[in-house]
């Protein structure tokens, strides 16, 4: 193959001028029709001596002879004429002799048109004269329509329209694979079984299991209890969510938890990072600090200067001192951070909570503790604690007592007022007592948080 010369909108190889879309192949010619298909100048097998013209497939299967392609002298070949009437195809084209709707420099007569119509079918379906609803390129008349539920529309098309559901997406409209017995519907809802949701894998729709009393549904949220959390936090042999339903427990804070399970809950809070150690003291506000039922653990985790007796970090709660970590078991910018921790009674905690509105703990280096640490030292502080939840005993969670309006909570520290202090037997809370300021048991004015006056 010899390209001789091409200019914008033509081409000349081996001597042919060609106007249109060709396709080069090491021993043969293609003309590029679209929608798939092209024209061989040769059947791929007598290049040297081509004699026809076939249209094939792109990948050159399904050749189709089309017509003898006529040779000038010297053996080289004239100008495609599809219809034979001894004119090239683009001259019967631009003179009006033949139409070429889809500028592909065809004649019409010579592309294909199974409705008959003197229409290449690709225009027909351009120019809205045939549908094409599966946008195969042929016009829906000339295929052979299926219509299961006999609604006027193929099912193909209504499956890609979105007119009809295919959840199980076989090309077949929902209601035809239940109406021929192709899918189970226990339900009758319109919807094949194998779409519906069956969590524990039986095979079975959820929602006939439990029409079928194959699972229980203790809640009645239409999922199979065994797909639910099998959480039973009281130990009574009954899932927690069917302990809620059917009111064996109660749940006033709506979240999810019989309340007979919170009743002691842990409180647990964990600082980030608390970087330059060396610096001066590190501080760390714990937030929505509840009362202690018992003692409180301080657990640190340092990375620092602290491998010597004189090197060790204080420890206080609002300027309370609680003691020293890390005196005789830490380590000099160790791999692996030191850890040590503290132990406070529940009634040091308490009494510091009392006087302020949250906790904060705060650490403090001794003199001796240098920055010597790449890249920089810090420090971490949890404190961990059971809380108490039902301080008046009457195995009702504190806080619903005090959403519900049983109980009064005249600070706002998450405590009934009847388990706070009340030294004058008044029945109101010493921090609470006379409109925020009154004498309290010691004779001093203190405001509504315990707080001294000045």
């Amino acid at each position: 193959m010899h390209i001789d010369s091409y200019d914008f909108g033509r081409i000349v190889i081996d001597g042919v001028s060609y106007s249109s879309d060709v396709i080069i192949y090491p021993d043969r010619i293609a003309l590029d029709l679209g929608y798939g298909k092209m024209y061989l100048l040769d059947d791929g097998h007598s290049i040297n001596h081509p004699g026809k013209i076939f249209r094939a497939d792109l990948d050159g299967s399904d050749l189709e002879e089309v017509i003898s392609l006529p040779y000038g002298p010297c053996g080289i070949a004239i100008e495609p004429d599809c219809n034979g009437n001894s004119s090239p195809d683009h001259v019967d084209i631009a003179t009006g002799t033949s139409d070429d709707c889809n500028g592909n420099t065809f004649p019409d007569e010579c592309e294909p048109d199974c409705n008959a119509n003197g229409t290449a079918d690709r225009c027909d379906i351009a120019g809205g004269t045939s549908a094409d609803c599966n946008e195969n390129h042929i016009p829906d008349e000339c295929e052979s329509p299926v219509d299961c539920n006999a609604n006027g529309i193929w099912d193909v098309c209504e499956v890609l329209a979105g007119t009809g559901s295919d959840c199980n997406a076989n090309g077949i409209p929902d209601e035809c694979d239940i109406s021929a017995g192709t899918s189970e519907d226990c339900t009758g809802n319109g919807i094949p079984d194998e779409c519906e949701p069956d969590c524990n894998g039986n095979g079975i729709a959820d929602s006939c299991d439990m029409d079928l009393g194959t699972s229980d549904d203790c809640n009645d949220n239409n999922v199979p209890d065994e797909c639910e959390s099998d959480e039973d936090c009281n130990g009574n042999l009954i899932q927690d969510i069917c302990d809620l339903s059917d009111g064996t427990s109660t749940d006033c804070n709506d979240d999810g938890i019989p309340d007979d399970c919170q009743l002691d809950d842990a409180f647990v809070s964990t600082s980030p990072q608390l970087s330059h150690v060396d610096y001066g003291p590190r501080s760390y506000a714990v937030p929505a600090t509840r009362p202690a039922a018992g003692d409180v653990t301080l657990a640190f985790s340092a990375y620092a200067d602290l491998g010597y007796p004189a090197e060790w970090i204080g420890v206080d709660l609002n300027g309370v001192a609680v003691g020293r970590v890390f005196v005789e078991s830490a380590n000099d910018c160790p791999g692996t951070p030191d850890v040590d921790g503290l132990v406070v009674a529940s009634e040091t905690f308490n009494a510091v909570l009392a006087s302020a509105e949250d906790v904060v703990v705060t650490m403090t280096q001794s003199a001796s503790v240098q920055e010597n640490c790449d890249p920089v030292d810090y420090i971490t502080v949890e404190l961990r604690y059971s809380m108490i939840a039902d301080c008046n005993g009457n195995d009702v969670f504190d806080t619903c007592e005090i959403t519900n309006g049983t109980s009064d909570d005249c600070n706002a520290n998450g405590v009934p007022d009847e388990c706070e202090p009340d030294c004058n037997a008044n029945g109101v809370a010493d921090s609470c007592d006379i409109g925020g300021l009154s004498e309290d048991c010691t004779g001093k004015q203190t405001n509504h948080r315990g707080n001294e006056a000045v």
